[in-house]
């Protein structure tokens, strides 16, 4: 009535309460507006602006009460202090939640208050459980949305109480889908702690890890166990960038269909085929057993079937497609230490590991130490402060066209890693490896599941009695052949022959095993793998190939132009079969062959391959016209004579009596 007529207001009117409630009865909030301009238009005219400003702003709070007590009367009349959230009871199987003042339905979340309705969220959200991990006793929330839209989506994931419980933070959930602005962030953060605290369901504390395989856990009587993560325990995975690979690790498929499959090719009895079919199930008994991280590489030519093993060894676990379990070898190694720490106990399978120096600066032989140390780097946060460290013992599988053990790696790395070159023959067809993945691809994860239930109903005792009895087993039949082993090969050749025994008996029950003199042969030899050997080795094909940095005369292969210069001494011959090394020389070629100086030295010295000075320093002081200070002297034979290849097809006489023979 007056708003439409605000030229025929008086200032009498202005002080009424009528005309205030006729402005805030409009529901739309264009028209509430409009009308308000109009009669600020009128009060202007009449001198009384700040009094219709008090009087409008006075009637907007107790309209706010007005509604606000009228809502509460409603949901206590109507028992709707809860949530009304669709997702609850038709998806997710929850009662409706308690949210006191909020108004939390399908349409979002909200809140009436003095300033009017103020929006925490436009679309369903809730804390569904609070997660407390055990190794790092951090907590973390599980949130549960639906996206707004005809699809009405539900999704979920896992963040830290912290992030929740910071207007600042909470907006890094916006990276998760939800609908979060600045505005909207301290009401989400204060709408999610009305949740905790009105739903004591909510505060009991889920145990859970980001880790997968043998995990701490707790019997029914409260006594510590361990148990295996994702088949037995009951504690949660709270890795949520990484639940792909979680939800990869699961039975799929038709159990018979994938062992009538693996049946017919045990039966080939391919050695190489049982031994990575082996190693696979016995990453899970590295820990159990006591053992030490260990790797198998599968190397050869081209269209053998290298892949269809890896994928065949995956499907004992998880999804062998690409993308799922399968790890990258287009990765970084600090991805694939993230990811070794995950996998905990279960195997890590990639194709050809030797690609992942070509992603960092990093060599090869460091990247084998430090899979089977079985700990990553300790490493800072950008923040301050270090980040927890990674942890895993387990098997790494996987392939390549070559060896990617050579002579120049240390015997340290070599005695990690069990090398198999397969063998001319392609061990699967195209068309055979074809089929083969089309069953797996299907059918996977029974058998992991399987084998863990046996062990466990085997017990500890049970299992370190076979692994005891194929450890030794090993070391007989190496005797009996006349050699011996490396203990830290025979060690994981133990584990896979434990695998091996316990898969046959209770999963396959087809009489197929690994040959134990087939297995010894891939294991390398004490005496075969010396460091210092290598590394003497090293330095004499290095000498041989820069002989002439030893001569009194310039090189002989120097033209005689005005662009010739002197080379560089290294050193000189002593005697037929001495040399003398420059000791800073001596120094760049053991790092740069990957060797420790110091270390090689005493161990030439043991062998008496070393002249040493009167002080008894290794380096003995030299005063030569070549170079004077501190410089090697050492023989250029140990045990038998050491061949030099570079001198066969020379026929220049400076070339024929160095001390190579």
């Amino acid at each position: 009535m007056y708003i439409d007529y605000p030229e025929q207001l008086s200032t009498d009117l202005f002080s009424q309460r009528d005309i205030y409630d006729e402005i805030l009865e409009i529901e739309d909030d264009l028209d509430r507006q409009t009308a308000i301009n109009k009669l600020r238009l009128r009060a202007k005219e009449l001198q009384v602006t700040k009094m219709f400003d008090d009087m409008l702003k006075s009637a907007q709070r107790a309209f706010s009460k007005i509604q606000k007590r009228e809502l509460n009367d409603s949901l206590e009349t109507f028992g709707l202090m809860n949530t009304s959230f669709t997702m609850l009871d038709k998806v997710l199987s929850k009662d409706q939640l308690k949210c006191g003042d909020w108004v939390a339905d399908d349409d979002g979340v909200r809140l009436h208050s003095d300033k009017g309705l103020m929006w925490a969220c436009p679309h369903p959200i809730i804390i569904s459980k609070t997660l407390r991990n055990i190794e790092t006793g951090k907590y973390k929330a599980e949130i549960v949305y639906q996206l707004p839209g005809k699809t009405r989506q539900i999704r979920s994931f896992c963040v830290d109480r912290k992030t929740i419980a910071s207007a600042s933070k909470i907006l890094d959930i916006a990276d998760d889908g939800v609908i979060v602005t600045s505005l909207t962030a301290p009401l989400l953060v204060k709408y999610l702690a009305d949740l905790q605290t009105l739903n004591s369901e909510l505060v009991v504390e889920i145990p859970s890890t980001s880790r997968l395989g043998w995990v701490n856990g707790i019997d029914s009587d409260g006594n510590p166990i361990k148990q295996f993560l994702p088949y037995q325990s009951k504690i949660e995975f709270d890795n949520y960038e990484m639940m792909y690979l979680f939800n990869s690790i699961q039975p799929h498929g038709d159990s018979d269909k994938w062992y009538e499959l693996v049946k017919k090719i045990r039966a080939k009895r391919q050695p190489e085929v049982l031994i990575n079919l082996a190693a696979s199930f016995a990453s899970v008994l590295v820990e159990p057993c006591g053992g030490l991280p260990f790797i198998v590489s599968l190397w050869g030519g081209t269209g053998i079937g290298k892949t269809v093993i890896l994928k065949l060894c995956t499907s004992i676990w998880a999804n062998p497609k690409e993308g799922q379990y399968i790890a990258s070898s287009k990765s970084t190694y600090v991805g694939t230490e993230q990811q070794l720490n995950i996998l905990n106990s279960l195997p890590l399978m990639i194709d050809d590991m030797a690609q992942l120096t070509m992603q960092e600066d990093v060599k090869l032989q460091e990247i084998i130490y430090n899979v089977c140390a079985g700990q990553g780097k300790t490493r800072g946060k950008k923040e301050g402060g270090t980040r927890a460290n990674t942890h895993w013992k387990n098997c790494t599988i996987t392939n390549g066209e070559r060896s990617f053990v050579d002579e120049s790696m240390q015997g340290g790395a070599i005695n990690r890693v069990i090398d198999i070159e397969a063998s001319g023959e392609a061990l699967f067809t195209g068309k055979e490896g074809n089929d083969t993945i089309k069953v797996i691809e299907k059918n996977y994860g029974h058998a992991g599941d399987d084998f863990i239930y046996q062990i466990t109903q085997l017990g500890m005792e049970k299992l370190l009695s076979i692994y005891n009895e194929q450890y030794e087993r090993v070391k007989e039949a190496a005797k009996k052949k006349g050699v011996e082993k490396e203990d830290k090969q025979v060690a994981p050749m133990a584990l896979i022959l434990t695998a091996d025994e316990i898969s046959e008996k209770y999963l396959f029950s087809d009489e197929v095993t690994i040959d134990i003199d087939q297995a010894i042969d891939y294991l390398r030899s004490k005496g075969e793998i010396s460091e210092n050997k290598n590394a003497y080795e090293y330095l004499m094909d290095i000498i041989a190939a820069n002989y002439f940095r030893f001569e009194d005369n310039e090189d002989p292969r120097e033209s005689d132009d005005e662009s010739k210069r002197p080379i560089e001494r290294w050193g000189y011959w002593k005697a037929e079969d001495i040399v003398v090394i420059n000791g800073t020389i001596f120094e760049q070629i053991m790092k740069k062959g990957g060797f420790q100086g110091k270390s090689f030295l005493s161990w030439a010295n043991k062998n008496k391959l070393l002249e040493v000075g009167d002080d008894g320093r290794l380096k003995k002081k030299i005063n030569n016209k070549i170079f004077s200070g501190r410089g090697v002297v050492i023989k250029t034979t140990y045990g038998n004579p050491i061949e030099t290849a570079v001198l066969e097809d020379s026929t220049d006489d400076d070339y024929k009596d160095l001390p190579f023979k």
